[in-house]
């Protein structure tokens, strides 16, 4: 069942060879990096730095796409300039997961590249992430999902790649860690961030 799903991923590469990737530095983007490469795409990964990444994280992910020989953008953005996001309403990632994919489509059009994919997986639940409304809203692709290609399978396939992080602590955007309606500040996020 895996080598369908793997043989699936091989052919989205074969058909996309020229793609940006919404590169985090998780599992799920480290893994679709890889593999990107391995199928032989010409793959840019594009980083967003906000009040809500850390600085490890953006370490983390430079050192990653450094080890793949994969070119990594760090696209810098104001999050709390972003609509209502300050004020922490319920789709609060809806509205940052848009104004991160219209960041990276103008970067990928000014890059020339056609394609810009997501490490979303199979368990992705869309009513449990408001946030993926947004990539089928920009047309953002998520070859894993589309692949069938679980997150269990995903942490398995990465350690028997030897990829990092396969077991380490899902990273989590603070946001989250705070009740809707909140105000957010840099300062709250900093507090909330290693808890």
């Amino acid at each position: 069942m895996k080598d369908d799903k793997l043989n699936r991923l091989k052919d989205f590469f074969e058909q996309n060879t020229r793609v940006a990737i919404a590169f985090s530095g998780g599992a799920d983007s480290c893994y679709l990096l890889h593999m990107a490469r391995r199928f032989g795409a010409d793959v840019t990964a594009y980083f967003i730095k906000s009040q809500f990444q850390s600085d490890m994280e953006l370490e983390a992910a430079q050192s990653f796409a450094s080890s793949e020989g994969a070119y990594l953008k760090v696209i810098e953005t104001d999050v709390f300039s972003v609509g209502t996001v300050i004020d922490n309403p319920p789709d609060r990632c809806y509205q940052c997961k848009t104004n991160m994919f219209l960041l990276m489509k103008r970067e990928a059009s000014d890059d020339g590249i056609p394609v810009i994919l997501d490490g979303s997986n199979a368990s992705d639940n869309e009513e449990r992430r408001p946030g993926m409304r947004a990539l089928r809203e920009q047309g953002i692709r998520s070859p894993l999902r589309e692949c069938g290609l679980t997150k269990g399978e995903v942490l398995e396939l990465s350690r028997e790649e030897g990829l990092p992080g396969w077991n380490a602590p899902k990273v989590v955007c603070p946001a989250v860690k705070l009740p809707f309606g909140e105000r957010l500040s840099v300062e709250k996020l900093e507090e909330i961030r290693y808890e």
